[in-house]
């Protein structure tokens, strides 16, 4: 079946205000294809430098936050971001509002979460047009950071788990709410979303894999050189490629962050400059091509290599076989 358009518009019979999540039937069963709300939002300070945009989704059953992006700039315009846009479309745009000023970026984005209590996003994702609460809340939250009158807007739109797989909020969309499973996928989408928030512009990454000289990321450290591969996805991405290629460069960076998940996966953070970091989320026992010498198992024929690859040894082993010849042409005389 087509999948259900978001319910992002102002008709009453799409946002009662009933007990009745939405996509419930009769019974009062829940649609499992409009499972989370995606909040989009814009603020700007008229008197003041701070504007950016937000995009927040939470399963709409627990409140659980499963993806948070914000990018903040250094203006007092009303940024260019369409909030009806879908939030794929909304999340890929926001870095045509400006340069991205990281510091209120990571200062913002827990405060806005933060806004948005249990309560409020259970009445939103009932509501899911009956936007005025979650507004006020966090304009507060802002104007009390600011000190400055802050002019937000935001819409709110639903999604189900096929889209929220596909686009990437999801690890495995076999799992269901309840499994053990999945409460690991959330717990590993959470904490990624902790690293990636933290220190400069988050940019995914693919890794390069080399399974015979590679190096498994159980062993990486930092400082250690990762080789990439960087989707043009982006204004970003694609800078960073043309750059390498105008370069004659290599696409790999420095380890500054290697992190454990609650899945048993790592977070490989890497330093593709000041401002950007490359992060890499995979299994420890992959093998990934770095500057890092492979470890190699000693055979006896290696040990017998590295014995004779010294000229002292080479010296006492030429002597011993001479004197034992020697010997051995005196014992044939006699």
């Amino acid at each position: 079946m087509p999948e259900k358009e978001p319910l992002n518009n102002d008709s009453k019979e799409l946002a009662s205000t009933e007990k009745k999540l939405p996509g419930a039937n009769d019974e009062g069963q829940i649609d499992e294809r409009l499972s989370y709300a995606a909040v989009k939002g814009i603020f700007f300070t008229p008197k003041s430098d701070n504007a950016g945009a937000f995009c927040i989704i939470y399963r709409g059953e627990t409140g659980k936050v499963i993806f948070r992006e914000l990018w903040a700039v250094r203006s007092n315009y009303r940024p260019s971001s369409n909030i009806s846009d879908r939030w794929e479309t909304f999340i890929k745009e926001m870095d045509k509002i400006g340069a991205y000023d990281r510091d209120s970026a990571e200062k913002l984005m827990p405060l806005i979460i933060e806004s948005l209590s249990d309560n409020i996003k259970e009445y939103l994702f009932r509501n899911i047009s009956e936007i005025e609460t979650a507004k006020t809340e966090i304009r507060k939250t802002l104007e009390n950071v600011f000190r400055y009158v802050v002019e937000v807007e935001i819409e709110c739109e639903l999604l189900g788990e096929e889209r929220a797989e596909r686009g990437g909020l999801l690890r495995n969309k076999e799992e269901s709410a309840d499994s053990p499973a999945t409460t690991a996928v959330d717990d590993d989408s959470e904490a990624l979303l902790d690293i990636v928030n933290i220190g400069g512009i988050p940019l995914m990454c693919q890794p390069v894999i080399d399974p015979i000289y590679g190096c498994p990321v159980s062993r990486i450290k930092t400082g250690d050189i990762v080789h990439v591969s960087i989707p043009e996805s982006n204004d970003i991405s694609k800078k960073i490629m043309d750059y390498v290629r105008f370069g004659g460069l290599e696409a790999a960076f420095p380890v500054t962050l290697v992190q454990s998940l609650e899945s048993g996966k790592c977070v490989v953070v890497l330093k593709i400059n000041e401002e950007i970091r490359g992060v890499l989320s995979l299994a420890q026992d992959v093998m990934l091509r770095t500057n890092v010498a492979p470890v190699k198992k000693d055979t006896p024929l290696d040990r017998l290599k590295q014995l004779f690859s010294d000229p002292v040894n080479c010296l006492i082993a030429w002597l011993f076989l001479s004197i034992v010849i020697l010997l051995y042409l005196i014992m044939r005389i006699i």
